[in-house]
């Protein structure tokens, strides 16, 4: 039994060690951007107290000039890999692709959310390479300005934080789906091609009369319950 606990202790410091070392030797070059925020956007009537979220992080690469910026709660919604100029207090990051688009197709009378199931039932390719007329909203966004002011804001709690502020535009675009042929093990009866639906981006025609502009407003999360 002794040895046992022995044991038991020896694997808990060999554990808070390794967390130890993991710890040491994590860094991020966007340390002074990355963090969770909570944000308003009052002229939508959207409220701190709402719970709505921003998080930014560093990307995969880890480099200062480099963010992601994902609206969390998915109400506008975006997340895009910016390439920023400037610094924390200021910056801003040119038009990106938006990971949260959502694509639409034209079943003939309007626009409906595309997926695989319903394209095909509206329309089953017969052939590689023929064209089903589509729509990406807010295919795109732009980082117009970014500002984070360390302890530049007054929670509704009454506690200090870094502030937020975010305006940011979401550019939609229309489309096309070209139809490619699938996988031969997939089809049905074999020796008979078959073919599906595929988005392709490098047809996107930007649609300027559809941008939209917001303002967000907010500062660091705190985890205190009386700043939500």
């Amino acid at each position: 039994m002794k040895n046992l606990r022995i044991a038991a202790i020896i694997a808990l410091c060999t554990l808070i060690l390794s967390c130890q070392r993991e710890l040491d030797n994590w860094h991020s070059e966007t340390f002074d951007y990355s963090g969770r925020f909570v944000y308003a956007q009052e002229d939508a009537g959207l409220h701190i107290e709402d719970g709505y979220e921003i998080h930014i992080y560093n990307s995969s690469a880890n480099i200062a000039s480099e963010i992601w910026i994902d609206d969390a709660s998915g109400l506008f919604p975006f997340k895009g890999k910016f390439k920023v100029t400037g610094a924390p207090a200021d910056f801003s990051g040119e038009k990106t692709k938006n990971e949260k688009a959502t694509l639409q197709f034209f079943n003939g009378s309007r626009y409906v959310n595309f997926t695989q199931a319903s394209a095909l039932a509206y329309r089953r390719p017969t052939a590689a390479g023929q064209r089903l007329d589509g729509y990406a909203e807010y295919a795109h966004v732009t980082l117009d300005a970014g500002k984070i002011i360390p302890n530049g804001a007054t929670t509704i709690g009454g506690n200090r934080s870094d502030s937020l502020y975010l305006k940011i535009s979401l550019h939609s675009s229309e489309t096309e789906f070209v139809s490619y042929e699938i996988d031969s093990k997939l089809w049905t009866v074999p020796g008979v091609p078959e073919y599906e639906w595929k988005h392709d981006p490098d047809i996107d025609r930007h649609d300027p009369d559809a941008d939209e502009s917001y303002e967000l407003k907010g500062y660091r999360y705190t985890g205190y319950p009386e700043d939500m």
